[in-house]
């Protein structure tokens, strides 16, 4: 015996495939895409981030423990005032550590951001179709199971 479906329904969860479940989010946050765009984009940038973390402790090893001269890629953006003086080049490797971690937090303040932001807009928009579907419901329904019920669905 087969089970049948009336058109105009949608698949029950139990009988809808994992493939479908996401082709059906990403149609929905369709709206946020360029969001969750911009969130995967910042979050590549923790990578870069990360791998300067290094470059003050090399300068402060090699270059005022052991004397060597600066790189040459460093060579070109800081003066000849700090490649001479120790304390400068110390002091200069200290101002990294605090640039590097100020621009690592505002990298991961960002990020947070901006996902936090994208997935509270495909909430509000879902819970606002769902919400004009409530609203199509007949009066009979909403007396028969409350709308508390109701509210209390759409919201969580």
């Amino acid at each position: 015996m087969t089970k049948r479906r009336s058109k105009g329904y949608a698949k029950s969860p139990a009988t809808c495939s994992d493939w479908a479940l996401y082709c059906r989010l990403i149609l929905e946050s369709r709206e946020c895409w360029f969001l969750i765009i911009l969130s995967f984009l910042i979050g590549l940038l923790a990578s870069p981030i990360t791998l300067m973390a290094p470059l003050p402790i090399k300068i402060s090893v090699d270059n005022v423990i052991g004397g060597k001269p600066l790189p040459a890629y460093l060579d070109t953006l800081i003066p000849d005032s700090i490649e001479r003086s120790d304390a400068l080049a110390l002091a200069l490797a200290v101002g990294l550590v605090i640039f590097i971690a100020l621009l690592s937090k505002l990298q991961e303040s960002l990020a947070y951001i901006v996902s936090t932001y994208a997935n509270e807009k495909v909430v509000r928009n879902f819970r606002s179709r769902l919400f004009r579907q409530a609203q199509r419901l007949s009066i009979l329904y909403h007396d028969r199971k409350g709308i508390s019920d109701t509210l209390y669905r759409i919201q969580y």
